[in-house]
């Protein structure tokens, strides 16, 4: 717990951070099997978000999305690993899947970690009673956010004989 912890705490290497955050989700994801071995663990979650959010703050997405793609595995076969942090994790990860000026890609890992929670373990998210209110309206939001491309609704002429084509028969 000790090696785990001082690599989370290292601010100074954010790749240090992120190896960190891989070795705990694996630890949990696979190395143990022992549901109190888990728990002692389960104290790190916060510093894994810490870790999330301070490499968004350091402007490195790639370490971010690095991260959030571990805590994505987690939340499918340890959902119950997030318990005593979870309104940390909403909290966190509800700020990043908001922020406008992150990419597509790391928001939408942030609301795939979200996801997960309320798919595996909707029992315990039911629990925290803000979290609807939190993520209907988010998930509805990124559900609408869209690029209009004006080529959409452009056939090439490939397409409109295959569509011609087959409404012919």
């Amino acid at each position: 717990m000790q090696l785990l912890q001082t690599s989370l705490a290292n601010v100074e290497f954010i790749n240090v951070q992120v190896a960190g955050v891989k070795a705990l989700t694996g630890f949990i994801t696979y190395g143990l099997d022992v549901k109190e071995h888990r728990a002692y663990l389960a104290p790190l979650l916060p510093l894994v978000i810490q870790v999330i959010v301070g490499s968004l703050q350091a402007s490195d997405e790639v370490q971010a999305q690095d991260a959030l793609e571990s805590l994505i595995e987690l939340a499918e076969l340890r959902p119950k690993f997030f318990r005593t942090a979870m309104p940390v994790v909403i909290e966190n990860l509800t700020n990043i899947a908001q922020a406008d000026q992150l990419e597509d890609g790391t928001r939408r890992l942030a609301v795939e970690v979200l996801l997960e929670l309320c798919q595996q373990a909707d029992g315990m998210v039911r629990k925290f009673p803000d979290v609807a209110n939190k993520l209907v309206p988010l998930f509805l939001n990124m559900c609408t956010e869209y690029e209009d491309d004006p080529e959409w609704s452009k056939l090439d002429d490939v397409r409109i004989h295959c569509v011609r084509s087959a409404f012919a028969r």
